[in-house]
């Protein structure tokens, strides 16, 4: 009797033991990751600060990027603001990372403003977001040869 006893008290020790483990007064253990968005581990650039292109048809912007693919969980996001352009129509503008394609009507200078981030969003609708790049790109664009 004093064995079951013995083996009794034994026994709710180790479940009193495990439970004070998973208390919710317990810190969660130290994490040794960085989040991406914090780090400097992503680096991002536009390929050139000039392009030339010709009226109507696409030019192609490229953004080198290092990863290429994003950090599990989180995506890029391009963004892209026409500061200046020569009077005519607004420019069609295609976002996407690495290439963000533009096609421009008008002959002439047009200075853009890119931005990429590195974007997380959590199911619970929340996100948060890190600017991997923020430059003024130019665009020389041409008339059509023959026009």
């Amino acid at each position: 009797m004093i064995v079951k006893q013995g083996k009794l008290i034994l026994f709710f020790s180790f479940i009193l033991l495990a439970l004070a483990g998973f208390s919710s007064n317990a810190a969660p253990p130290p994490s040794s990751e960085v989040c991406p968005l914090a780090s400097n581990d992503i680096k991002a650039r536009v390929a050139t600060n000039q392009v030339g292109g010709i009226v109507g048809l696409p030019v192609l912007l490229k953004v080198l990027m290092n990863p290429t693919e994003p950090p599990s969980g989180f995506y890029y996001s391009a963004l892209v603001d026409v500061l200046q352009a020569p009077r005519g129509p607004e420019p069609e503008v295609l976002t996407g990372v690495p290439e963000t394609s533009i096609r421009c009507f008008t002959p002439g200078k047009y200075l853009l403003q890119v931005r990429v981030n590195l974007i997380a969003k959590s199911s619970c609708g929340g996100a948060k977001a890190t600017i991997l790049i923020d430059e003024k790109v130019t665009l020389n664009i041409k008339a059509k040869a023959g026009s």
